[in-house]
């Protein structure tokens, strides 16, 4: 697994999520797709479903939507998760 992101905060109350990028492949968060995610002190890998995103001007993040993430609460649930890909 590779270490894409980090996510920052809930955005907004329909489960979007602003995420630090740490990958130098913008296709990572504009493609939809499986992504990872594991928590603070936790190895174990969960799997999510990008659906989409988009690049905030001038800053390395993205306001990402995960299928899995309806509600404000379930983002704020991933707050400091870290996001990776095969």
């Amino acid at each position: 697994m590779r270490e894409i992101g980090r996510i920052l905060s809930p955005h907004g109350l329909r489960g979007e999520v602003k995420v630090l990028c740490l990958s130098d492949f913008p296709e990572r968060f504009t493609e939809p797709g499986r992504r990872w995610y594991s928590l603070p002190h936790q190895p174990d890998y969960h799997p999510l479903t990008l659906v989409r995103s988009r690049l905030v001007p001038g800053k390395a993040l993205y306001i990402v939507q995960f299928a899995e993430l309806v509600h404000c609460d379930q983002a704020a649930a991933l707050r400091g998760a870290t996001l990776w890909v095969e």
